[in-house]
């Protein structure tokens, strides 16, 4: 009787032994996928740019000014395009270097209040219509969409 004990016991043991070990595998295998899942998650939401909140062009005597409400701060460049159509550059097309303040094209300037940005596009032929957008590029180098208006 005693031997039989034994055994019964030696084979629980060993069983107990095989099911942890497969439930610590099983927790291997589930752990790796989750941590790959998450960090995929978090980069990707960190690696797309945003694009502006709001936008307007002014042209007056000649002159335009593009003002633009950032999202936020974390950026390194941002694109303008107008042109009389959509689809058009052909009144003025430029990339701005975030906070870049001296060193622009002669006519042109750059200021910004907090996440409002104002950017003077010097001599502009007056139209009846402008088809203008702006895009974004983040620090992680990446572009956001662009924002699209018409301004009469």
């Amino acid at each position: 009787m005693e031997a039989i004990r034994k055994f019964v016991r030696k084979r629980k043991t060993q069983k107990n032994f095989l099911l942890r070990f497969l439930i610590s595998q099983n927790r291997k295998k589930l752990k790796t996928p989750l941590l790959f899942l998450i960090l995929f998650w978090c980069f990707s939401l960190n690696a797309n740019a945003q694009s502006p909140t709001d936008a307007t062009l002014s042209v007056s005597s000649g002159t335009g000014q593009f003002f633009v409400a950032l999202p936020d701060s974390n950026l390194v460049e941002i694109e303008l395009q107008i042109g009389t159509k959509q689809g058009l550059t052909d009144v003025f097309s430029h990339t701005f270097t975030f906070d870049q303040t001296t060193g622009l094209p002669t006519g042109m300037t750059y200021s910004r209040n907090g996440l409002n940005t104002y950017l003077g596009l010097g001599s502009i032929t007056p139209n009846t219509v402008y088809a203008s957008k702006v895009r974004l590029k983040s620090t992680s180098g990446t572009w956001g969409d662009w924002y699209e208006i018409i301004s009469n």
